[in-house]
């Protein structure tokens, strides 16, 4: 009767296998208990995550424009823009210094239209302490003025031409400064020339 009991057993536990076995197969390795066969309670509910709060207009425009921001680094157009930036900021810089040039060259050829009006002038006064004759002491004062002058024109005319070669060396040659150089070598000639005649003239008259 024992053995009997046992093998009922026995076969009723491979039954049971096969079973799971079974229902293993059909529905994919998961089983599951129907929400009905669970008494209510038994199983505590798990709370839902808190909604997001809803972004705020700002929020949404920020984000855009980040969006957009992250996106325009990508496009070859936009590299171009930045590279064609530096290169405009770049030839500004040249712009405003070859302006900065052509201010000085004004003043420079404002300064030799001052000093062609004074090469004239103590011009003149050589030529008419030439002309007099006999010369005589009273001619002195008129004579050293005329040295003077002729002498600080020469000085001024070779500051000219210092600065001219300055602005070449910075700046490279261009025909404009040559023009300028080629005038105040001519005008420093010049005012050298009324200098060294002043100081003969000055000479006769003391």
């Amino acid at each position: 009767m024992r053995h009997h009991f046992i093998r009922f057993l026995t076969a009723l536990a491979l039954m049971l296998a096969g079973a799971t076995t079974y229902l293993l197969a059909k529905t994919g390795g998961e089983l599951s208990l129907p929400a009905s066969a669970i008494p209510a309670g038994s199983v505590p509910a798990v709370p839902a995550p808190p909604a997001a709060a809803p972004k705020s207009d700002f929020e949404k425009q920020v984000a855009t424009i980040a969006q957009d921001v992250r996106a325009s680094r990508e496009r070859p157009w936009a590299r171009d823009i930045r590279g064609l930036a530096a290169t405009v900021a770049r030839l500004s810089g040249e712009v405003l210094e070859l302006g900065n040039d052509w201010r000085r060259l004004d003043d420079v050829e404002w300064r030799m239209s001052t000093l062609a009006r004074r090469i004239g002038g103590v011009r003149d006064d050589a030529r008419d302490l030439a002309l007099s004759a006999p010369p005589d002491k009273s001619l002195a004062g008129p004579a050293k003025r005329l040295h003077d002058n002729a002498r600080d024109l020469a000085a001024e005319c070779r500051r000219l031409e210092t600065f001219l070669s300055e602005i070449r060396a910075q700046r490279g040659y261009s025909p404009e400064t040559a023009d300028f150089e080629d005038d105040v070598a001519q005008a420093r000639r010049d005012a050298e020339g009324l200098e060294a005649e002043s100081k003969t003239i000055l000479k006769l008259v003391q």
